[in-house]
């Protein structure tokens, strides 16, 4: 029997219900909990730039590639599952025409299912573990939206902090960033536990650049782990994607 070709929708809707469950709209921040104190890396009388993320600049860009990863222990995800391990790593063109490519990883099982996306020619294809491509027959671009940095951005890191601390310039995937970090302790994920989450934003444009959000907790008896990462690279490189058959 060969697998179904859509068994990664049942995934993504697990992760959207997660993100819900994480702060509706994203990783909010914990409720009740006490900032802990960060140093900004700042010159004596030099002024951190303010945060202040620029997600639609991201539409602007001419193409990049992602790298989506995300690691739970002790958190459910799906229903009897309390440890997973996932990963989607993606390619998105916007001219001279729109096209996408990922590779979904369940890295707990080794499942792979991948995608081509092109608008030009109104086709989608699939395959599973390196096997044969299938054409799908159509593009439509608002479920191809997952396909996208913006998705997993919008999924697991929408909810902006309202302070970030100014760690620093730093350079990511040879792009100049500013570095900031948020961390709290308190009522976080459904325990009692503490999160830190960076991020990195773009000095030219403001978009994001790389993000990640570590949550662990060991109080009263209860124990778990979410450690996520998304980052950009290969930004208005140079790429072809092409059907693959």
């Amino acid at each position: 029997m060969k697998p179904n070709p859509w068994w990664w929708a049942g995934i993504l809707l697990a992760l959207a219900a997660l993100a819900c469950d994480l702060g509706g709209g994203g990783v909010a921040p914990p409720s009740g909990g006490t900032p802990v104190a960060t140093q900004a890396a700042t010159a004596a009388g030099e002024e951190a730039p303010e945060f202040a993320p620029q997600i639609e600049a991201l539409n602007n860009l001419d193409s990049y590639a992602y790298a989506f990863r995300m690691s739970v222990r002790g958190v459910s995800v799906v229903e009897g599952a309390q440890a997973s391990n996932f990963s989607s790593e993606g390619q998105v063109q916007n001219v001279p025409t729109r096209a996408e490519r990922v590779r979904f990883t369940d890295e707990s099982t080794g499942q792979v299912t991948e995608f081509i996306a092109i608008q030009s020619a109104n086709n989608t294809w699939t395959r599973q573990n390196d096997g044969e491509w299938q054409a799908l027959g159509f593009y439509s671009p608002e479920m191809f939206g997952f396909f996208t940095f913006q998705f997993w951005l919008e999924a697991f890191f929408s909810e902006l902090p309202e302070e970030a601390d100014f760690v620093g310039p730093d350079l990511v995937h040879g792009i100049p960033s500013w570095h900031y970090r948020t961390s709290q302790g308190g009522a976080a994920l459904g325990f009692s536990g503490s999160w830190e989450n960076h991020w990195w934003l773009a000095v030219d444009g403001g978009y994001p650049v790389k993000l990640t959000l570590d949550a662990e907790s060991g109080a009263g008896g209860e124990s778990g782990e979410i450690h996520m990462s998304l980052e950009l690279r290969d930004v208005n490189a140079a790429m072809n994607i092409a059907p693959p058959i």
